[in-house]
């Protein structure tokens, strides 16, 4: 059963991870929770998406009318577009150039047959594979001319390193956590163990969303409402004053954070969003 917040004030900021939460195992946008989402924006209170997904492909799940009232934190939280303006990043932290060099060949050495990506600005990226337009186009909504050799990618403002690879990356990881911990954070994908992302030390959804509202860090609970399914969204939740987890959430994060809702396949996000529309309706 859901444990939603009791709003004793009306949230600054609506904060939401994409896939797992926003979208259902499809992936996909249901209807009731793209309503739901639709009339928070309606409210004037900002609305971030905080995704690891790159801003393009967030266009592939969400239409572009409900994108341009979104704010989103993206990469991880490494890139930041405001929704109806998605040429100039307003936020972007990067990789150090050497470490991300040394990175993806480490990557390139010790998992054979993997793909590695390397994102530069969300829209922007190369990669050692190369994608047909139409694979590209559909996944990423990305075109050719805009996927860059992985040495002149790694040339550029490196945001993220997304790799892919044919078998467990399990001692890649401790590999690259010895050597290049103090430069680095790791993300790891629960339901994937081929996957993992690579982003500087600096950066999380949590930093991303500050900059996305343009507000200072601070020690003290924001008074966002910010809803997540995976490890990654633990630290914007507990920095959150409405922190909800998905009822398809890691065991971690279900343990870690006070309320809770139904899962993303029986529009989770959408009862804790519609939970707060009526609650703004009473107050009227």
């Amino acid at each position: 059963m859901p444990n939603l917040p009791t709003f004793d004030r009306v949230p600054s900021a609506v904060v939401l991870d994409l896939d797992g939460t926003v979208l259902d195992s499809t992936p996909a946008l249901r209807a009731r929770t793209r309503t739901a989402l639709e009339g928070v924006i309606a409210t004037g209170i900002p609305v971030v998406i905080a995704t690891a997904r790159a801003v393009r492909s967030v266009n592939v799940y969400l239409s572009e009318e409900l994108v341009r009232g979104l704010r989103i934190a993206h990469l991880n939280g490494a890139v930041v577009h405001h929704g109806s303006e998605q040429l100039d990043p307003v936020w972007h932290t990067t990789l150090n150039r050497d470490v991300a060099e040394r990175v993806a060949h480490v990557a390139l050495s010790m998992l054979p047959g993997a793909r590695v990506v390397v994102e530069l600005d969300g829209r922007e990226f190369g990669s050692n594979v190369v994608l047909s337009p139409d694979v590209l186009w559909a996944t990423n909504r990305a075109t050719p001319e805009m996927v860059l050799p992985l040495g002149d990618a790694l040339a550029r403002r490196v945001a993220k390193l997304a790799i892919r690879a044919e078998s467990s990356v399990a001692t890649f990881i401790d590999h690259v956590q010895r050597e290049f911990g103090a430069h680095i954070a790791v993300q790891t994908d629960r339901f994937d163990p081929q996957f993992v992302q690579i982003v500087s030390r600096n950066c999380s959804k949590e930093t991303g969303v500050r900059a996305a509202l343009a507000v200072e860090a601070t020690d003290s609970p924001t008074d966002w409402l910010a809803i997540g399914d995976d490890l990654p969204d633990l630290g914007m939740l507990q920095c959150s004053r409405f922190g909800v987890a998905m009822g398809n959430a890691h065991p971690d994060l279900i343990r870690a954070i006070p309320y809770s809702t139904l899962g993303n396949d029986e529009d989770g996000a959408a009862v804790v969003l519609e939970h707060l529309l009526a609650t703004l309706g009473e107050r009227r």
